[in-house]
């Protein structure tokens, strides 16, 4: 029988980490103090602006949080297509192929 078919060897192309954008930290909103009687501070966490300031500080955080979580999918894929590039699949010889096939007809 002829010699197995072995497919030529792929080389591919050396995995590159995407451009990761940067994450912005949101800033917590800073709670809105007035000096009351005393000198004792009055701070209001229930007034209209603060809730407001909280509502987008916790919209900002989710998308920090999803922005990060994106990354580190992205590093964690890069990490993987890198270990796949440092060790290749061995190229599979078979019979089950047209050039074999073709071969072994005219062996």
């Amino acid at each position: 029988a002829p010699p197995l078919w072995c497919p030529e060897p792929q080389s591919p192309l050396q995995p590159v980490l995407p451009l990761l954008p940067t994450c912005t930290v949101p800033q917590e909103p800073a709670k809105r103090c007035k000096a009351g009687f005393f000198g004792r501070q009055y701070c209001d966490e229930l007034s209209n602006e603060f809730q407001e300031d909280l509502a987008r500080y916790n919209k900002l955080r989710l998308e920090y949080l999803e922005c990060k979580a994106k990354n580190e999918r992205m590093e964690r894929d890069y990490e993987e297509q890198l270990k796949i590039w440092r060790n290749p699949p061995p190229v599979q010889c078979t019979d089950q192929n047209q050039e074999y096939q073709r071969q072994k007809v005219q062996w």
